[in-house]
Order: structure tokens, then C-alpha cells, then sequence
């Protein structure tokens, strides 16, 4: 089940960070300077790109890039199935799908954000995160413990807080989900941390099952 209405909701009190990215270009945006980051890697995600896509990459430019026959529209659904809206799947039932969610008001015209979940996806951060990645990893890499929801419900596996680690004011966005053999200890409708004894002990099998990057608030 996909959370993008939650989702964003959450990037707008965590987002805002600015990172480091692999090459910049200069824009207008109402008339004032910004800069549009855009990775020369297609698999790199970043605080600004998710591979060749950014903030200004519009319905046209994903035909270009990917190929008509590669993108599709579909219905989507939010948590408890209480809203519906229309997403934009690219290499749709692989392990390269992306699903772009655009701005409600500008649809088509504005991506607010980009979605990955496919078991072996090719798309890693530059701390070499991806799907698959581990809880224990996250950890590391953050530099902060982690609070999160329970698996295995409908918001399960969302992150709460970053506690002012390396992705509290980051833009990228990850959820989490439990391999067979997790303790029930780190399901349900609870919210758990990472200095928890009981999530400790499930720090490799508790994972990465989604990365999301909010270019709506993009810098």
C-alpha cells in the first residue's frame, strides 16, 4: 500500500535540506536565481534529483527521457484506502518502476514527488542506501537514532523523527518494513526508536522498503 498523501504531509515538516549534488545549473524561479541540481548518474538519488528527474522535469521530458511506451497513468491509493488520485508509473512491474506523484493543483505540470519500492532496485543515495538497505545502516548513516511506526499496518514503517541526524531537514524519505523472522516486538500501531533493546535486536531485519524524494520542496 503507498502513503503519498501522509508522505506529504511528513515532507513538509522534515524537508528543506540542501545537500551536495553531482553537478548544478542555473534557472529562474519568479524571477530570482535558484539552482537546479541534476545528477549525471541515473540511478543517483539526491536531495535535489532522483537519477536525470529534478524539480523543473515536466510530463514531456519524461516521455523524452524514458520513451512513451515505458510511462503510464494509474489510480493510486492512500492509507485506508480514503483517497485516490492518479500517478505516473515509469517502467511500471519492474525493478527500474518509478512512480512519479504530482502537485494536485498543477497536475502534470508540477512533480511533488518520486517514489521507488521494487525489491532490487538499481537507485541508491550517495551513502550507498537503497532498497534492501538495513535499519542498522540507516543508523549509521543518519548519525542519530531513528523513531518510527511499527510494520506491518498502514502507516507501518514510517519515520517519525530523524533527531536532527543526517535526513531531519532532508528532502529524501524512507520507510521501513520487516523481513520474515522480525520479532512482533517492532509491528503494529506503536511507535518504537532505534535505541530500543527490542529493535536492536531486529537492526538487520528491519529495511529500507521505500525511498521518496519530495521535490516539491526542493531546493
Amino acid at each position: 500500500m503507498k502513503y503519498s498523501a501522509l508522505i506529504l504531509l511528513l515532507f513538509s515538516i522534515y524537508s528543506c535540506g540542501q545537500k551536495q549534488t553531482n553537478s548544478q545549473t542555473n534557472s529562474q524561479d519568479s524571477g530570482k536565481n535558484i539552482q537546479t541540481s541534476i545528477s549525471s548518474d541515473e540511478y543517483l538519488i539526491t536531495d535535489t534529483s532522483f537519477g536525470k528527474i529534478n524539480k523543473t522535469t515536466t510530463f514531456n521530458d519524461l516521455e523524452n527521457m524514458f520513451g512513451k511506451n515505458n510511462i503510464q497513468d494509474t489510480i493510486d491509493y492512500g492509507a485506508e484506502g480514503m483517497d485516490s488520485f492518479i500517478v505516473t508509473k515509469i517502467y511500471s512491474n519492474t525493478p527500474k518502476e518509478i512512480v512519479i506523484n504530482w502537485q494536485l493543483d498543477k497536475f502534470h505540470k508540477a512533480i511533488g514527488t518520486v517514489d521507488c519500492f521494487q525489491e532490487n532496485a538499481p537507485y541508491h543515495t550517495a551513502d550507498s542506501l537503497k532498497i534492501g538497505s538495513t535499519l542498522e545502516k540507516l543508523v549509521q548513516v543518519n548519525g542519530k537514532k531513528i523513531n518510527f511506526y511499527g510494520t506491518g499496518w498502514d502507516y507501518g514503517g514510517i519515520i517519525t523523527s530523524y533527531n536532527n541526524g543526517k535526513f531531519q531537514h532532508s528532502t529524501l524519505y524512507f520507510q521501513l518494513d520487516a523481513k520474515s523472522g522480525a520479532s512482533e516486538k517492532v509491528m503494529g500501531d506503536r511507535e518504537l526508536n532505534t535505541d530500543l533493546p527490542q529493535v536492536k535486536a531486529n537492526f538487520k531485519k528491519l529495511y529500507i522498503a521505500k525511498i521518496s524524494l519530495s521535490l516539491h520542496n526542493s531546493r
